[in-house]
């Protein structure tokens, strides 16, 4: 299980060549090769150190699925509707539901082995040699008496530590999988994530697991670019379903993590471990930055579904806030961020995980238009980016009417200056432009008719999502 020689391709959405949506490692259906896609605005290619980069993004991955379950996380309600006249309307697509049940399956697995009770060193009624006086009197007959009487135990009754040796165990085949995975998605946590003693009865376990099942030292299932690990590992594990029924409640919690980590598409192409709507935990990673530089006290409102260790008065506040001024039209509208500045004024922030805000791009020049969704589609890249272009165009409006409510609600004005609005957006490096934009008639442009107090922030993404991720704890 040594990652060090381990290779794969790292590739991130400004290439081009992958959607910006997914991030995680993908294996290719017919050769089996792995690559690792990078977050927007991660870091250039080539990488120095691509397996500390894996180990940096699960990690970011990791602590967002622990932080919010992915049934919570999936169904989060947006704004606006991908729809145009005529009944035509374009699918949600690869941004919407987070799906990371993978990891998350991998995440419970390892703090599931944490418990002593399953792991194979337990203590049991027995002879000893370790001296114990509350064991005395039931141990005399193991004792030699001096001539003063007083008692000497080569043995006794006690508890010792005993090794559970038991073939059909489902606890060797998780502790076998429970490396592998550490051993590659997290490389650079992997020697301190939990203590010698514990990862030495992994080990132990993992060794037995491969002894009796024939599998080689240094196998893993991230190497298996053939599937012959995987299959191996599979039969294993429908061998011990058989030859051990599942009976007892932990026996068949490790059965059903283990099914989910094993027949998923691991080998048949698809996902390996990774996440497929990255939006949300760019969105999550966005909320925690904003709160620690502006303070839950100065915010307005946010989309409070991704703000934990929030008081619930506060929290509650944030929704009475929301209801009150955004709620309209019979729509619960959901902005990500408003918060309050100095001299009344207010900000609106909101999270965008997509380069078409990104920098070199025509946002900043032109304002985004509604495609026509009855425009020939040739592949799933034109489709993509067909949604992109109504996405755009979709958000511009939905912050429109979040500044339009503000001031009716809340501000009682009509001075748009008085709301500025900014677009978060990942990128290699920190930095604001201004929008400039201005209507066009008949090919000329109208006086005085910018969009008022919008702005796009860079934010770095290493940093931020490093941030996001630095109170992590594996086990």
């Amino acid at each position: 299980m040594n990652s060090a020689t381990w290779h794969f391709e790292v590739d991130a959405p400004e290439s081009g060549r992958s959607f910006e949506a997914y991030v995680g490692l993908v294996r290719d259906r017919d050769t089996g090769l792995q690559t690792l896609r990078l977050p927007i605005g991660y870091a250039t290619l080539p990488v120095d150190d691509r397996h500390r980069c894996l180990g940096e993004v699960t990690r970011v991955i990791a602590h967002f699925c622990t932080l919010f379950s992915e049934n919570r996380a999936s169904e989060y309600p947006r704004d606006g509707y991908l729809r145009q006249a005529h009944g035509q309307h374009l699918a949600a697509g690869e941004n919407t539901a987070p799906e990371f049940s993978r990891i998350h399956t991998c995440l419970q697995l390892m703090r599931r082995l944490k418990d002593p009770a399953l792991l194979s060193v337990v203590r049991k009624p027995g002879i000893t040699t370790q001296f114990s006086d509350r064991q005395i009197s039931r141990s005399l007959e193991h004792a030699h008496f001096l001539d003063d009487g007083t008692p000497v135990f080569e043995l006794m009754w006690g508890q010792p530590q005993q090794i559970r040796r038991d073939a059909t165990d489902l606890v060797g085949l998780a502790a076998w999988v429970a490396l592998d995975a550490l051993s590659h998605l997290f490389p650079d946590i992997a020697a301190k994530a939990f203590s010698s003693a514990l990862r030495a009865e992994w080990e132990l376990l993992a060794e037995r697991f491969a002894a009796d099942f024939d599998i080689d030292r240094g196998a893993s299932l991230f190497t298996d670019a053939s599937g012959r690990i995987l299959t191996r590992i599979r039969d294993a594990h429908e061998t011990l379903r058989r030859t051990n029924p599942v009976m007892l409640m932990d026996a068949r919690q490790l059965h059903e993590l283990l099914d989910t980590y094993l027949n998923h598409a691991l080998s048949d192409g698809g996902e390996i471990r990774g996440l497929k709507g990255f939006s949300r935990v760019w969105e999550a990673a966005c909320l925690h930055h904003a709160r620690s530089q502006y303070g839950d006290g100065n915010i307005f409102t946010c989309d409070d579904e991704l703000a934990t260790n929030v008081a619930r008065s506060t929290r509650e506040q944030w929704r009475r806030n929301r209801e009150r001024v955004f709620a309209r039209n019979g729509t619960a509208r959901r902005p990500d961020l408003v918060v309050r500045e100095e001299g009344g004024r207010y900000r609106i922030i909101d999270f965008k995980y997509s380069q078409t805000f990104g920098p070199g791009g025509t946002f900043l020049t032109r304002r985004p238009t509604a495609p026509d969704l009855a425009s020939s589609v040739t592949d799933a890249k034109s489709l993509a980016r067909l949604g992109q272009e109504w996405k755009a165009h979709q958000d511009v409006s939905n912050l429109e009417a979040y500044r339009w409510l503000l001031m009716q609600h809340e501000l009682k004005s009509y001075d748009e200056r008085q709301v500025d609005i900014e677009l978060w957006v990942p990128a290699l490096t920190a930095g604001t432009e201004a929008v400039a934009w201005q209507a066009r008639v008949k090919g000329r442009s109208v006086p005085e008719s910018n969009f008022i107090g919008l702005s796009v922030r860079y934010q770095q993404a290493a940093k931020l999502l490093s941030d996001f991720a630095s109170a992590f704890e594996l086990l």
